[in-house]
């Protein structure tokens, strides 16, 4: 399998069960997230930004419901903090942009099926691919300090 190249700069190998089960959590069939996984032309060095826009394309053909739903998430490895209030979810400018979201826009957070409403604060103190909540919000999403947690705009 090509090695695709993440934001962060980093180098992984492309597994067509992570797309397939991120299509799946957007709200595509199983066979349509498969179908979509395995016509993919993905090339070695390919940036996850690209490899997204030709998801996007191809699901846009198959289900524009979960073509929307995918294309309004990212996810984030989460930390916990005693210092962000209960109710706030605190992210740094570049993922408040690519969301495109303001703060104190309404997020969406969800980790094995169970979801919290939160709102946008920005901080650049914060890794673009982290999310900074209170330990409690964390812990009533079953998650713990590093789980990955799909953000989504509304």
């Amino acid at each position: 399998m090509p090695r695709i190249r993440k934001l962060s700069g980093v180098e992984e190998e492309f597994e067509r069960a992570k797309l397939e089960s991120s299509l799946r959590r957007a709200g595509a069939a199983e066979q349509v997230a498969r179908e979509i996984a395995s016509r993919l032309s993905v090339r070695e060095g390919m940036s996850t930004s690209e490899l997204r826009s030709q998801v996007l394309s191809e699901l846009r053909t198959k289900d524009a419901a979960a073509a929307e739903r995918y294309e309004r998430t990212r996810c984030c490895a989460a930390q916990a903090s005693a210092e962000v209030p209960q109710g706030v979810v605190r992210l740094h400018p570049e993922t408040l942009k690519r969301l495109e979201v303001q703060p104190g826009a309404t997020l969406e957070l969800e980790h094995a099926g169970r979801r919290r409403m939160l709102r946008a604060e920005g901080s650049s103190a914060i890794s673009s691919r982290e999310l900074h909540i209170h330990n409690d919000v964390l812990s009533s999403l079953g998650a713990s300090a590093g789980a990955k947690l799909a953000l989504r705009r509304l």
